[in-house]
């Protein structure tokens, strides 16, 4: 229980490479950090038998991953939630006017008129 065989070596240091981000990885730099793994009597390489390890069970901690935060507890279906009153608004002022009269006609003294108000806030 718990022994393993490397069955294509090269391929699982290229697989190893990719998911640590390590474009140059091959056997031999994977077997040193399997190395690291034998000083530290997690790991043992199968005498007589080329590319197979075996675990020590007993120096193998299993760790739990981490427990999902609770959930709310379900709610009747409701009406959908209505906007917040709003005072009404009050309606635009005309621009005002030089005591002369009315300003001249041109391009640049329109103004736009204030955007309308909206029933519902926007979604995202």
């Amino acid at each position: 229980m718990g022994e393993f065989v490397i069955h294509d070596p090269e391929k699982l240091a290229r697989l190893w490479g990719e998911r640590k981000g390590k474009p140059h990885m091959n056997y031999d730099k994977l077997s040193r950090a399997l190395r690291y793994y034998y000083n530290k009597h997690i790991l043992h390489k199968t005498k007589g038998k080329r590319f197979t390890y075996k675990f020590n069970l007993s120096k193998l901690v299993l760790v739990k991953p981490p427990a999902a935060p609770p959930r709310p507890p379900a709610q009747a279906p409701s009406a959908p939630p209505r906007p917040p009153a709003q005072a009404p608004s009050a309606p635009p002022r005309p621009p005002a006017q030089a005591p002369n009269g009315p300003p001249p006609a041109s391009s640049s003294s329109t103004q736009r008129p204030p955007p309308a108000s909206r029933s519902t806030p926007p979604s995202f």
